[in-house]
């Protein structure tokens, strides 16, 4: 017999309160809350079905590698220590390296290019 597929949930106020809890202090943002923000988004795309198949498959990419670089280092625990650190080590330069500053720019432009 076959299963049914996992059922999934989209909460706007999981979205919110993720959004809201990731502004820190010093107009900083605590990249983990965001990154739970754009986790719940991806549902939403989830549940809209094949046709935004390509917009949820890209935006689970992106956030899985900005939370492989928040769970491997400290220095990706928002985005100004994120920032300094790929500054500072010249991570950005690098072409070999994913860094998580375009992966975030990137995911931005995702997003914002699909929903248009």
């Amino acid at each position: 017999m076959a299963e049914a597929p996992d059922l999934v949930f989209f909460d706007l106020r999981t979205v919110h309160d993720n959004f809201d809890r990731a502004l820190i202090e010093d107009d900083d943002v605590d990249i983990k809350a965001y990154l739970e923000a754009y986790n719940e988004l991806y549902k939403f795309f989830q549940l809209m079905g094949s046709v935004f198949s390509f917009v949820s498959s890209d935006l689970k990419q992106k956030i899985d590698v900005l939370n492989d670089l928040v769970n491997k280092n400290d220095n990706y625990q928002s985005i100004k220590s994120m920032i300094d650190y790929e500054k500072e080590n010249k991570l950005l330069e690098k072409s070999d390296y994913t860094n998580g500053a375009r992966t975030l720019l990137r995911l931005h432009r995702g997003l914002g290019n699909n929903l248009r």
